[in-house]
């Protein structure tokens, strides 16, 4: 039975498409530590800190880009102009709709376009402890290929090792955040401890810094700073142009070692398990509108650059929810979704195959339980827990030649993990 899932993983791995080696529910219920469903712009602006990492002021696009909904806060069609020119610059960046007048329809955009690499990010205030699973409500809208989201983990060290104003590394980058500190830290592809190519200019130092990355809809995830585990090539999904639809992604941990993606999407849900763990030493969870050049991407469009937020939880295990915030402690997510057309729900089944969905929901309901997991063509590939009569180790494939460094990191990893399965 090794043998067989060493040739699945293997030819998997060619084509760039990744099934977990074990996959197990998490038996404990977590938390929800916290909850912003954005009903009214405080819900936002009292309850999180933001930024804006990168180059300074005067680096911008010349042209204005337009970021969804007008300044009266009409449909998402409509359009404004986000100009980052001068002070101040938040305004721009972060802004609140709830386009129907109701608080339901409420949520908060990002919209940055710029010249090198900048990110607008923001936090909740509170520090968590024990986080299991982060979920988060966001349009799948095809924006350029050289724009993404990221949510981190930012340990303590790191929370407060930019403190605003800091000039980093002469004038070119300065430290800038609304609770003092700057949180837009890069993930490996961008840290260059020199500053001598492009980044943020704030850079993971305590070797605890942990992520997910979402490029083109599709997950990578890098542990301890520096460690890609996970690559998400082959899986992107693009030509998306509804601006409406919210769609909910989370990640969770599992148990051996195994951090859990799953993304509702038009069609059927989706899900990836990938080596690593959220950290559970005490973190700040941070949310972050990436881009590095965009106009020099694929699709890229100046009137299509704006992700929008909706229905954050954060969930703890076996710890009540900090004292700073006001979100409710119950375990069930809330349904309060709003969305154009059909109703989308999370399958709640922990089987393995996989759970169709219908499209674009007036309610997104996510189960506290795991769906199962799928690849992008429906394909369900699971690891068995039989053991077979086999006494003899079997040599793990090579990985292939056309892998990059990254790429053959993650593969010695699988390989090194089957090793173990054999051994057990």
């Amino acid at each position: 039975m090794t043998r067989l899932i060493r040739g699945i993983i293997t030819a998997l791995a060619a084509v760039g498409l990744v099934a977990a080696v074990n996959v197990a529910s998490s038996s404990a219920a977590p938390t929800l530590a916290f909850e912003a469903q954005f009903g009214t712009a405080a819900d936002f602006y009292d309850r999180f800190d933001y930024g804006l990492s990168g180059l300074l002021d005067g680096v911008y696009t010349q042209a204005p880009t337009h970021g969804d909904h007008n300044m009266a806060c009409m449909g998402p069609t409509t359009l404004r102009d986000v100009v980052l020119g001068g002070s101040p610059i938040y305004n721009q960046l972060f802004w609140h709709c709830a386009p129907t007048g109701d608080p339901s329809s409420g949520h908060v955009m990002t919209g940055i376009d710029t010249t090198g690499y900048n990110i607008a990010w923001f936090s909740p205030k509170p520090t968590f402890t024990a986080v299991s699973k982060v979920c988060w409500d966001i349009n799948m809208t095809e924006l350029s290929h050289r724009k993404w989201t990221q949510v981190l983990f930012v340990g303590q060290a790191d929370a407060v090792r930019y403190p605003d104003g800091q000039t980093i590394n002469g004038p070119q980058w300065k430290a800038r955040g609304t609770g003092g500190f700057d949180l837009g830290y890069v993930s490996p592809d961008f840290q260059f401890p020199a500053l001598n190519g492009p980044t943020s200019g704030i850079e993971p130092q305590g070797g605890t810094l942990a992520g997910v990355k979402v490029q083109e809809n599709a997950p990578s995830w890098f542990q301890n700073q520096t460690n890609w585990t996970f690559r998400g090539f082959g899986l992107a999904l693009n030509g998306i142009t509804d601006k409406a639809a919210r769609y909910t992604q989370c990640v969770e941990n599992q148990p051996n070692n195994i951090v859990r993606f799953t993304q509702n999407t038009p069609g059927a849900p989706r899900t990836f398990d990938m080596p690593g763990q959220i950290p559970q030493a005490p973190v700040r969870v941070v949310f972050q509108d990436d881009n590095y050049d965009p106009i020099k991407g694929d699709a890229y469009n100046r009137d299509n650059m704006t992700w929008h937020w909706d229905n954050i939880q954060i969930f703890t295990e076996g710890s009540a929810p900090p004292t700073t915030t006001t979100a409710a402690t119950t375990t069930t997510v809330a349904t309060t979704t709003t969305q154009p057309t059909t109703t989308t729900t999370a399958a709640t089944t922990t089987t393995t195959a996989a759970t169709t969905t219908t499209q674009p929901s007036t309610t997104t309901t996510h189960a506290t339980t795991t769906t199962a997991t799928s690849l992008p063509t429906t394909t369900t590939t699971t690891a068995a827990t039989s053991t077979t009569a086999a006494t003899t180790t079997i040599p793990a494939p090579a990985c292939p030649a056309t892998f990059s460094q990254v790429e053959v990191a993650w593969c010695e990893l699988v390989n090194a993990r089957l090793d173990a399965l054999e051994a057990a």
